[in-house]
């Protein structure tokens, strides 16, 4: 009997693998690296290659050992090498990295999403292998320190890394400069249009300024419709309502919010009046106003007020003036308080000899009928005569309490 041995060697099994720009043979234990299938015996020769070789494009290499017996047994095994060139991290151009301050606070400081760069920085690398990623300085982009995909700072570098292959290669761009621009800050200030309370005319309108220069902003007036009113940095109303206005920064391209703006119409008063309590010793008078506006009272020379109402208004004739407090004209008109005098003597003795209502002298078209009790007609006298000196046809009256009508325009 005998025994036969079987002599098979063993091979290193390299994985495939991908590298950027080169990849260097590593050392093997068991075998040689050859370009072609079959090592030393390939037929039409073949060329080894030894350990810190430098690979540069891409190929498939094989594995040959073999067993250096007399039969000469052999094994061998291949791996691809995919070579890929290195990333390359595109510079941003600062049109591309330049943004609106649109958070709110327009402080010309907000946090951006900086993936919307990605696309600049990868260029024609479109792969999915390419990862990118941002970092506050070289030195971070370098060690891989404390990757970011959204700032606020004003300069930030890309690194753009092939995750496929096995030295992880990167490229980091030169600096970015982001720049955030404000947004305009129209400032405009509502007010007041004024009608004319008897033609219903436009007697006052209102113009809106923006607050913001024409040369270097562009404007859109809207008013309640979303219509378009205007596009100067000042608009006339002529109608009340609420409008906005949008600027626009002519070399930045940042617009400002709509905002709002209120426009109040207004007018004059149409006055009359009410004396509730005449003929008493505490008259008082109401004014009654016909209008939309805003209106404030003042009796003669005394204060403005918001209250209608006068009280204690002593008798004659009275100023009213009505003004608008929007500043849409001033109403006055006169009122008169009447009052009698309660008793008389006519006595001949030089005092209240007669009776009459002193309060009714400066009216026109005025009249005082007198009567007694019984309601029977006794004389007529007018403000401006002598009175009433207490006779009927010639004869003194008793005293009596006596009636009287006044009519007066």
């Amino acid at each position: 009997s005998f025994d036969i041995t079987i002599h098979k060697p063993k091979v290193e099994t390299p994985a495939d693998v991908t590298s950027c720009v080169a990849y260097t043979l590593p050392p093997l234990k068991v075998g040689d690296y050859y370009t072609q299938s079959g090592g030393p015996n390939s037929i039409g020769g073949n060329t080894k290659l030894i350990a810190g070789d430098i690979i540069s494009t891409s190929t498939t290499l094989y594995v040959y050992a073999d067993s250096n017996t007399r039969n000469n047994c052999f094994n061998e095994k291949f791996f691809a090498i995919t070579i890929v060139p290195e990333p390359i991290a595109t510079d941003v151009p600062i049109a591309q990295s330049t943004y609106c301050d649109e958070d709110g606070i327009n402080d010309g400081i907000t946090t951006i999403d900086l993936t919307q760069l990605n696309p600049i920085v990868l260029g024609n690398q479109t792969s999915s292998e390419f990862k990118v990623e941002y970092f506050a300085s070289q030195s971070d982009a370098v060690l891989g320190n404390n990757p970011f995909l959204s700032s606020n700072l004003k300069t930030v570098f890309a690194k753009v890394t092939n995750t496929l292959t096995i030295n992880q290669c990167f490229d980091i761009s030169n600096p970015i400069t982001i720049v955030v621009n404000k947004l305009p800050e129209p400032n405009p200030l509502g007010g007041i249009i004024c009608y004319d309370n008897t033609t219903d005319a436009l007697v006052k309108t209102y113009t809106i300024d923006s607050g913001l220069d024409a040369i270097n902003y562009d404007f859109e007036w809207k008013n309640e419709t979303g219509t378009i009113v205007s596009t100067s940095n000042s608009y006339v109303a002529t109608l009340q309502g609420i409008y906005t206005i949008k600027a626009t920064n002519k070399a930045t391209g940042c617009s400002s919010a709509n905002i709002p703006v209120s426009i109040i119409a207004s007018e004059d008063a149409k006055v009359t009046y009410t004396i509730p309590n005449e003929f008493t010793n505490n008259p008082s008078i109401t004014v009654i106003t016909d209008g939309f506006g805003d209106y404030e009272y003042q009796l003669d020379n005394g204060a403005f007020q918001s209250n209608a109402v006068f009280n204690d208004v002593s008798s004659g004739t009275h100023t009213i003036t009505v003004r608008d407090k929007n500043g849409c004209g001033i109403t006055t008109v006169e009122a008169t308080i009447i009052n009698y005098p309660k008793f008389f003597s006519p006595n001949n003795d030089g005092f209240n000899d007669t009776w009459k209502i002193l309060d009714l002298e400066n009216l026109q078209n005025t009249n005082v009928q007198i009567y007694d009790r019984f309601g029977k007609f006794l004389t007529e006298i007018t403000p401006n005569g002598n009175g009433w000196d207490g006779t009927f046809n010639g004869q003194k009256l008793p005293a009596t309490d006596y009636w009287f009508i006044v009519t007066y325009e």
